[in-house]
């Protein structure tokens, strides 16, 4: 795997905005200027309702990046994980 998380991620649900949180580890032995990490949202009856995406600068090999990813749609039931991309 490129990218491996070491810490979630987990959805917390807030009074004004929604996060997505958690730490991945560049386990891809390259250097990225830039990484951005999105999220498909999902209500009850698993429509796609929302996204939530986070980006970063400077990722070395190795490194890890604690990132939020935020969306505001309060009827979300669900999430998963889109892709994780970079440069």
């Amino acid at each position: 795997e490129k990218f491996v998380f070491i810490e979630g991620p987990e959805c917390v649900m807030g009074d004004f905005s929604n996060n997505i949180i958690g730490v991945v580890q560049n386990n891809s032995g390259k250097d990225y200027d830039y990484l951005q990490i999105t999220f498909t949202i999902y209500d009850a009856q698993g429509n796609v309702i929302d996204s939530a995406f986070a980006n970063v600068n400077n990722v070395k090999a190795g490194g890890t990046w604690r990132f939020e990813a935020m969306f505001f749609e309060e009827e979300a039931a669900s999430w998963e994980l889109d892709e994780i991309t970079g440069w």
